[in-house]
């Protein structure tokens, strides 16, 4: 085959996918959702999607490459460990010295939610603590933003810093619930929230670097976060990919926006 055949045909596959997602993006709309159990399916209406993880699974690819001082075996989803009372005033020397696998429910392609894996970076009942820290969001609409978040951990915030925690990414990569380049993927309660115009970035795969990975992040309003985003969907190619990837290396090394 040549590569005009190869392009052409890895070109119809990215139109059917789209559609596929536009089309599903638009009956989620106008469904209904029905709450289900943690860890149970999502339902909206006619659609079912599996939530649940493998942590097992994952664990055993990255126990290697992440040495033995990592505690991989506490892989959670969002918060799910006993309370800390004695929070928030310290944090418990664990919190301190280890680096664990965390895992939250993200709208992917068409609003299905995945699970993403990051290096924890907060203390153990962060999300029991975001209602407190509301008031405070730094970033407009749905999504949630602070400098200096009291939740985070000395060494979450080098991590987060430095874009370290992103790493595990790399299986929902191999895994296909994401790309290397398109929108960042939000919780999918964040997801949920937003405007029927802003739901357009769920039309593509999301990634784990996109523009407002290079020229935004915590600069910029949501309004104009989901216009980037819909702007590498209008022009998204392989070159602008390529492109996108090489100015991310500069951007993540200078911690641009970081937080």
């Amino acid at each position: 085959m040549s590569l005009f055949s190869a392009l052409s045909v890895s070109a119809s596959g990215m139109s059917a996918q789209r559609a596929r997602a536009e089309l599903l993006v638009e009956n989620l709309a106008n469904s209904e959702t029905t709450r289900t159990p943690e860890g149970g399916p999502y339902r909206r209406k006619d659609a079912v999607f599996a939530t649940e993880a493998q942590p097992s699974q994952f664990a055993s690819m990255f126990q290697d490459e992440l040495g033995t001082g990592v505690n991989i075996s506490e892989v959670v989803e969002d918060t799910r460990e006993p309370d800390r009372r004695h929070l928030p005033g310290h944090l418990k020397q664990s919190d301190k010295v280890r680096v664990r696998l965390f895992q939250q429910r993200r709208a992917g392609l068409g609003g299905k939610p995945f699970m993403i894996y990051k290096l924890r970076t907060m203390v153990n009942d962060a999300e029991q603590r975001k209602a407190q820290l509301a008031p405070l969001n730094e970033q407009d609409g749905p999504a949630f933003k602070l400098s200096n978040d009291p939740r985070t951990t000395p060494l979450g915030r080098f991590l987060r810093q430095t874009s370290l925690d992103e790493l595990p990414q790399f299986w929902n990569v191999l895994k296909g619930d994401m790309t290397l380049v398109g929108p960042r993927p939000l919780p999918v309660p964040e997801s949920n929230a937003c405007a029927a115009w802003q739901r357009r970035r769920l039309y593509v795969t999301p990634g784990i670097t996109c523009i407002w990975q290079i020229y935004g992040r915590s600069r910029v309003s949501f309004s104009e976060w989901i216009r980037m985003d819909l702007r590498y969907i209008r022009e998204q190619r392989l070159i602008e990919d390529v492109k996108i990837l090489l100015l991310t290396v500069p951007a993540v090394l200078m911690r641009r926006g970081a937080r």
